[in-house]
């Protein structure tokens, strides 16, 4: 079949986008407004705030998204902030921004769990892909999926007919073109989608579009 358009994956990360707000933690002023104008210029929503403490009093953790984070900070670093959150119980992917690269700050920022250390200034393309990649693991989430690790697993147990209907499911496709395209019939569409959710252990209406974007990457390659 034709190579799929992916439709509901770009919604799905125009929508993650709308949503999301970026917190950016830094004392520098003007490292934190050059951010906030070119994340703002992106597309994106971003708050500043000029110490760890002021994040830990003013943020709104329900507000889904991630945060780029200082490393050196007087009164309270950035891995200091890390560690605070993870005491919270705040799970909001982490990206490090920093001026030095400390080899073991790297690797520490790392196994708590952050999604990138980046060095400044950083390339702005890197660290939107990075922003992206951490905006679509908390709508993920959030949606009580933990991870896409599954995703290239699970595209391998479908049939060619379960792929096929998934990708043009992922193409925008109704079930009822589905029918049409592929000669069968919805409830036989709806059949087969039902495999294909037990496959990626899907439970929720909300996992199906959550999981799109990593689909897309999957099946891009």
């Amino acid at each position: 079949m034709n190579a799929p358009v992916y439709d509901a994956a770009q919604q799905v990360a125009a929508e993650e986008k709308k949503n999301s707000l970026i917190r950016i933690v830094d004392d520098e002023d003007d490292v934190r407004e050059a951010l906030a104008l070119m994340l703002r210029i992106e597309g994106w929503d971003a708050k500043v705030y000029p110490s760890a403490r002021d994040f830990l009093v003013e943020d709104d953790a329900a507000r889904p998204g991630c945060l780029l984070l200082d490393v050196r900070m007087p009164v309270m670093t950035g891995l200091e902030l890390q560690r605070e959150m993870i005491e919270r119980g705040n799970p909001l992917p982490i990206i490090f921004l920093t001026g030095f690269a400390d080899i073991d700050v790297a690797v520490s920022s790392l196994k708590e769990g952050a999604i990138d250390f980046l060095i400044k200034p950083a390339d702005d393309e890197k660290l939107l892909a990075s922003i992206a990649a951490a905006v679509h693991k908390d709508h993920r989430r959030r949606v009580g999926i933990s991870d896409g690790t599954h995703v290239r697993e699970a595209l391998r147990a479908l049939s060619e007919r379960e792929r096929d209907i998934l990708e043009l499911f992922m193409a925008g496709t109704t079930d009822a073109q589905v029918a049409e395209r592929l000669s069968i019939s919805e409830r036989t569409v709806q059949g087969h989608l039902a495999k294909i959710y037990r496959k990626f252990s899907i439970h929720t209406a909300k996992e199906p579009l959550a999981l799109m974007p990593d689909i897309r990457d999957v099946l891009g390659h």
